[in-house]
């Protein structure tokens, strides 16, 4: 990908990041400290802080304000065992600017997890130095993550393809985050 299109990515995150962590001083005020599933978390002006395994991270969302979104109990106990995940996600869908904000951010904070992401396109006819990836190439070892806009919200498994459905384009991140939550062993 060229330097201009990953240096605009990393600038709306950042700007789309500073906007998620405002929301949460309504939600969360700064320095409000919660603890959900006996891991301690901090509401700051950076968003919600927390350590998991040794590990600082910070996160868009607190773990309340994702439970909405289901995932099946068997998947979610797969994922926590993953050292891999493939995300990809269509480069032509009306949210591809913040599908791709979201992969970024999820390599970003996996990485810290010892997981590696690999990210692809569902369609790289654009993009062709982006490895192509769908869910017909998930396998158990390889699993994939396709980031989708949707008529509803919700997460779903198709064989070994975990499909994370948005109807708004914020959505994206929460049904990002839920996945996080999930593979760091958070939420279940």
């Amino acid at each position: 990908m060229k330097k201009k299109t990953l240096m605009a990515i990393f600038i709306v995150f950042i700007m789309i990041f500073s906007v998620f962590g405002f929301m949460m001083n309504y939600v969360f005020g700064p320095g409000e400290n919660f603890t959900y599933n006996d891991i301690k978390f901090s509401a700051t002006e950076q968003g919600v802080k927390a350590k998991i395994n040794n590990v600082k991270y910070t996160f868009i969302f607190a773990p309340q304000q994702v439970e909405w979104i289901s995932m099946p109990k068997k998947t979610a106990q797969q994922l926590q065992n993953t050292k891999y995940i493939a995300i990809t996600y269509n480069p032509e869908s009306k949210f591809a600017t913040t599908m791709a904000e979201a992969q970024f951010y999820l390599e970003q904070q996996l990485s810290n997890a010892d997981v590696y992401v690999e990210r692809g396109l569902t369609n790289n006819t654009e993009y062709p130095e982006i490895k192509q990836i769908t869910c017909a190439t998930a396998t158990s070892e390889q699993p994939v993550l396709e980031l989708r806009a949707s008529n509803s919200t919700e997460i779903i498994v198709e064989g070994n393809c975990l499909i994370a459905n948005a109807v708004e384009e914020r959505e994206i991140y929460a049904v990002s985050e839920r996945v996080l939550y999930t593979m760091l062993g958070v939420m279940t």
